[in-house]
Formats: C-alpha cells, sequence, structure tokens
C-alpha cells in the first residue's frame, strides 16, 4: 500500500506541472525559419542580415534555418517581421521541448521503490 501512495503522489505531482508547464517557452534571441523552396542560400543569408541576424545551423530535412538575433528586436518581433517576407514560407520561436517520459522514469522508479 505505501508503494501505491507514493505513485499515485508522483503521479498527481506529474499532471499538476504538465497542466502548469506554458506553451510559450522558447528561446529568445533565437527565431527558426523555413525558407520558399526557391529562395537560394545566397538570399536567404542576405534576408537573415535584413534584421542583424546570423545563420546558426540548417535543420536536415526539416528545411529549417536556426537564426540568432543580434538583440536588436525581440524574438515575437523578428517571428512576425521574417513571416511578412516574400522570401519565408514562415517563421516561429525555437520552442523549448521537453522529454516527459524520460524524466517520468526515474521518478516512477524511486515512486515503486519498496525500500
Amino acid at each position: 500500500m505505501h508503494a501505491t501512495v507514493k505513485l499515485l503522489l508522483v503521479t498527481l505531482f506529474l499532471i499538476a506541472g504538465a497542466v502548469g508547464a506554458s506553451a510559450q517557452d522558447w528561446v529568445e534571441g533565437e527565431v527558426l525559419v523555413k525558407f520558399r523552396a526557391q529562395t537560394g542560400e545566397q538570399k536567404a543569408n542576405e534576408v537573415a542580415d535584413r534584421f542583424g541576424a546570423r545563420t546558426l545551423e540548417k535543420l536536415g530535412a526539416s528545411g529549417l534555418t536556426r537564426l540568432a538575433l543580434d538583440g536588436s528586436m525581440s524574438t515575437k518581433d523578428a517571428v512576425r517581421r521574417y513571416s511578412q517576407l516574400p522570401e519565408v514560407e514562415y517563421a516561429q520561436p525555437n520552442f523549448i521541448t521537453v522529454s516527459t517520459l524520460r524524466q517520468t522514469i526515474p521518478t516512477l522508479r524511486l515512486a515503486c521503490s519498496t525500500d
């Protein structure tokens, strides 16, 4: 019964944490940009430079480019401004994601322990 109570408490804690998590957590100062297919690499670099950003990396098959902003505008403003450009398909903040499963497994092992 003791292990069951621990498991129940851990489950309630995890549910409360998931409900309270903000869906707007992102890396401030970074933007992910998906350039249109017809936008070449040189033009994409020019577009990034237009707002003082620099390319950090290209994200594989997704076609996204991770940009670092120079601090002259917020991530929200950069997303809005890049989204309005004809060379850009869409722009979004670099959202922070956390694997709940990786965090949960050690906690459940502790809760189910009979020690």
